[in-house]
């Protein structure tokens, strides 16, 4: 039994193979990856959403 089947079940099932391990780890390293992408989009859309409510707040306080 090798790493690769922890990604996708029980994790001490058996000891690790070396190339279990790399694949593991380029693995996350992909996943890392997708996980930055995702949080600098997410970033960047809430400072979007509080700039358009600062000005819909300043507009609103207009009338």
């Amino acid at each position: 039994m090798t790493v690769l089947n922890c990604l996708d079940g029980d994790v001490a099932a058996g000891p690790p193979s070396p190339r279990g391990l790399a694949v593991a780890r380029e693995r996350l390293a992909v996943m890392e990856a997708r996980i930055a992408v995702q949080t600098a989009a997410r970033d960047r859309l809430a400072a979007a959403l509080e700039q358009a409510g600062q000005i819909v707040d300043a507009s609103m306080t207009k009338r």
